[in-house]
Parts: structure tokens; C-alpha cells; sequence
């Protein structure tokens, strides 16, 4: 279902707030396919549908600041550099990420992308290939991922509480693709 912005309009939210969703929505869709996609093509195949739509735009929603936090931001820019921003999810620096793209903020380093597609590539990587989230993509309902990525927090019950509440009030299950869906990308990309 592509984004319908009639929907949220009774919500009171802001053209920008609207304009957030919209890339959030289209970003979560993106990141559920390319998830499916790379979890078959590891080394030890996972047969999963990826990560829900819905925990994805719940995740980066809650994470971002609904986009308001300065890393999200196309652009990020401290007293002496400018870097291009665009990481919805907050991801940190890990092990191989090149030091021009990463930004230093509050304590911790964190990556860079010149786009939001460029950072659900390395999210989808994180989630499907590099870090151990089988759980999250055997998970069959929403509501099992987000149990299974609140459990890699420092207050597991607090983060699934916040993340349900997202997905219950915006109805973002309405975002996720189909098992079909998804199979039929898969079979199309063979």
C-alpha cells in the first residue's frame, strides 16, 4: 500500500511531519525487501519475509525523533564540518565503516549517507547479513520482530513498549508487504 496521506491528516500533524512519513513509509517498504532478498542470498539462507515495513517506520520513527534529530537530517553540521546525514535508524559506526563518512556526535560515532537509500542499504545489510538477527526475520508477526529488536536494548521492555504504540497509532501494518509480495520479488530476482 503506497502512503496515503488522508489518513494522518486527522492526527494534526505538520506538512513536514506528513512529508517525513511518506519518506519513512517508502524507506520501511524499501528496507522489508531488501532485507528478504539478503537474508536468502547469505551463506546460511534464511527463508524469511524480512523485516516488517512496520518495524522498520516504528523503529526509525521512535529512534529519529519522527525525523527531528540532527543525524536524520539530509544535512548534519557541528562549529567546524558539514556532512550529509540521512540515518533514520542512528546507526553507530562499525568495524570497516570508513572514517569520512562518520560522524561524531555526543560520544559516539556514527555513519554517514549521502541518502536515505544508500543508508537502507547499510541497514539492510546490518539486519539481513553482518549482525546475527535471525530471530527478528524468522519473527512471522510485527509484533514478534519488535519483541526480538527491543531484546538487543538496554531496556528491552520500555523500547517494545514505545515501538508497539507507533505501530498501533499509525497503523503501519498496513505497510507491510505481503508473503506473496515478497515471494513474488524473490522469484522475479531469482
Amino acid at each position: 500500500m503506497k502512503f496515503n496521506k488522508a489518513k494522518y491528516e486527522h492526527m494534526g500533524l505538520s506538512d513536514g511531519q506528513l512529508g517525513f512519513l511518506r519518506t519513512l513509509i517508502d524507506f520501511s517498504r524499501n528496507m522489508q525487501m531488501q532485507t528478504a532478498l539478503k537474508a536468502r542470498d547469505r551463506e546460511d539462507p534464511i527463508d524469511a519475509f524480512g523485516m516488517k515495513a512496520s518495524v522498520v517506520a516504528a523503529f526509525c520513527a521512535y529512534r529519529s525523533k519522527w525525523g527531528m534529530h540532527p543525524l536524520a537530517q539530509a544535512r548534519y553540521e557541528n562549529e567546524t564540518h558539514k556532512w550529509p546525514g540521512n540515518n533514520l535508524p542512528l546507526l553507530t559506526v562499525t568495524p570497516g565503516w570508513s572514517k569520512r563518512n562518520t560522524i561524531p556526535y555526543g560520544n559516539k560515532l556514527y555513519k554517514s549517507f549521502k541518502d536515505i537509500g544508500e543508508c537502507c542499504d547499510d541497514f539492510s545489510d546490518c539486519i539481513a547479513i553482518k549482525f546475527d538477527h535471525r530471530n527478528l526475520l524468522l519473527a512471522k508477526t510485527p509484533e514478534e520482530q519488535i519483541t526480538q529488536l527491543s531484546l538487543r536494548s538496554k531496556n528491552p521492555t520500555k523500547l517494545r513498549k514505545r515501538l508497539l504504540d507507533i505501530f498501533d497509532d499509525f497503523e503501519l501494518v498496513l505497510y507491510d508487504y505481503s508473503e506473496d509480495e515478497v515471494l513474488a520479488q524473490v522469484y522475479a530476482n531469482g
